[in-house]
């Protein structure tokens, strides 16, 4: 009976290790995705800034 108790509680253990271990890296996963997601508004944004400006020189350089 002790036995069964003992390895009982082992894998207890190693499921509950295992659990937290998924956890972490699926929280991980989320961050990343956060990260990129802001990596690629912060592209979008410069691109957009770096458009307006090209426009704005194309006018100017019509204009002499």
């Amino acid at each position: 009976m002790w036995q069964i108790n003992n390895r009982s509680s082992r894998l207890e253990t190693k499921i509950e290790t295992q659990g937290n271990e998924l956890r972490a890296e699926i929280i991980e996963q989320g961050k990343r995705v956060s990260q990129s997601e802001l990596d690629q508004a912060r592209i979008n944004g410069v691109n957009s800034v770096l458009l307006q400006q090209t426009h704005t020189h194309e006018t100017l350089g019509d204009a002499d």
